[in-house]
């Protein structure tokens, strides 16, 4: 193997790692989230799932991102009040 051919490939094998972590990120995203059901064709009485499962996971992030930002907002008020108390 030459040195050309060796650069070649280590090229294209850090774009590889790089596309696989990304599908591995998706998969992590999506990991937890009820299945989702795709119908060719509904009969009546059928509800369609796939809207009602992206619903109730858009509302999921939602909720977390909010309690994500009240959790940093009291640790820094802990930590304010933890410098206060320092001086």
């Amino acid at each position: 193997m030459t040195l050309t051919e060796f650069i070649a490939q280590r090229t294209k094998n850090e774009a590889l790692e790089k596309e696989l972590m990304a599908k591995t990120a998706r998969v992590e995203a999506f990991q937890g989230l009820p299945a989702v059901c795709f119908m060719s064709s509904y009969s009546a009485g059928e509800v369609d799932t796939t809207f009602q499962n992206l619903d109730l996971a858009r509302h999921e992030l939602r909720v977390a991102k909010q309690n994500y930002r009240e959790l940093a907002q009291h640790r820094q008020e802990l930590l304010s009040k933890m410098a206060e108390s320092m001086t």
